[in-house]
């Protein structure tokens, strides 16, 4: 069961790469990379916790916006939704006081760093625990 818990996480990760390629990496992370490594800071068992629960919103968020595009077919529409989503989006940042930019560094840092990655997932293991 576990497996699935992660299997599905990965798979959400990956979704949200597609849904909001900002989110990706950073802007300069992939022209730096050419060059040099990034930097990616530590963070705080604390602000892992932020971060995670930030994460888990903007899934909500991610989920319910495919859900509105497939039941909308006009790109007036589909665009209307899609900018709600960005202001839900944003709104998660702000409550959570995280920028975009340490958001898409902690993305990016569980997408490469596999023991960044087991620390969150012991984090959401425990957030999703404690949900039920």
């Amino acid at each position: 069961m576990k497996s699935r818990t992660l299997k599905g996480s990965w798979i959400a990760i990956a979704a949200l790469f597609v849904a909001f390629p900002a989110f990706a990496a950073p802007e300069g992370v992939h022209a730096q990379q050419a060059q040099e490594e990034v930097e990616i800071p530590e963070f705080s068992d604390e602000m892992l916790e932020v971060l995670t629960q930030a994460h888990l919103e903007i899934e909500e968020i991610r989920d319910q916006l495919h859900e509105d595009m497939a039941e909308w077919h006009d790109n007036t529409r589909r665009q209307e939704v899609r900018a709600e989503a960005d202001e839900r989006l944003a709104a998660v940042l702000e409550e959570h006081g995280i920028t975009e930019e340490e958001y898409e560094l902690f993305i990016y840092a569980i997408s490469i760093d596999a023991e960044r990655r087991e620390a969150y997932e012991r984090v959401r293991e425990e957030i999703d625990g404690d949900e039920r």
